[in-house]
């Protein structure tokens, strides 16, 4: 039997994803949000590994700058209404790339449902 090709459920999978990162992406000018893309590729068969990409400064609205400035080890959750800096110095994080529990459990439902569909029809049944 040949492999059984997911490419379906994995850009099902990664169209969902990117929609929520455009959603929790700040807005100002819309470019950041425009910018974002997720792709995937495949480090083994059928293992795929997904990443984004966006505007050179999403990492500043994602994670911080100055006073505010987080590494990527002291991630937090997505916040929508970052505090403001009295002093107006820097940008506070949103964490805008991190994915909610909920959000997990829905990409891992639209993923399993896509493979479990591809399958399916595959085998014939």
């Amino acid at each position: 039997m040949a492999d059984i090709d997911f490419t379906p459920a994995y850009n099902a999978f990664a169209r969902e994803y990117e929609t929520i990162l455009k959603f929790q992406a700040p807005i100002k000018s819309g470019d950041l949000r425009k910018s974002i893309v997720v792709s995937w590729s495949l480090s083994a068969p059928n293992v795929p590994g997904f990443s984004f990409e966006d505007v050179f400064y999403g990492k500043f609205t994602d994670l911080g700058t100055l006073d505010y400035l987080t590494s990527e080890a002291n991630r937090g959750p997505w916040n929508p209404n970052p505090p403001r800096n009295g002093d107006d110095k820097g940008i506070a994080p949103r964490f805008w790339s991190s994915i909610s529990e909920t959000d997990a459990v829905r990409l891992d439902m639209i993923l399993e449902e896509q493979m479990d569909k591809i399958t399916q029809e595959e085998l014939g049944l």
